[in-house]
């Protein structure tokens, strides 16, 4: 893991990013994941990471391309959404519980185990 620094400065890529994946390769492939302080420190690692990314923002670029910000956001949001949705008809089922008070169909009460 020491060594995804160094090896990054020599292939010119940014040091998160050979972090990011030296994680990824030391929890799938030396069972890294359960170490309970390593654990941690990799979810440590990962606020400070999104808190980082969020001070690299520019707000006046942000606010001078407002719609074309908004129409990326909306489209990586709802596309993978749509996506998901469109393979699994049980969150289509399951959204319909909601939205009805938690009554189930009839139609659906086979389905009743699955959904609840």
């Amino acid at each position: 893991m020491v060594l995804s620094g160094f090896i990054c400065l020599e292939f010119f890529i940014p040091i998160a990013i050979g972090e990011l994946i030296a994680g990824i390769i030391g929890g799938l492939f030396l069972d890294l994941k359960k170490i309970p302080w390593l654990e941690f420190l990799s979810r440590l690692g990962l606020i400070s990471l999104m808190f980082l990314a969020g001070f690299e923002i520019d707000i006046h670029t942000l606010h001078r391309n407002k719609f074309k910000s908004i129409v990326v956001g909306m489209t990586s949001f709802f596309f993978p959404f749509i996506k998901i949705a469109s393979e699994n008809p049980f969150l289509w089922a399951g959204l319909f519980i909601f939205l009805h008070g938690g009554q189930i169909h009839r139609d659906l009460s086979p389905f009743k185990s699955l959904l609840l």
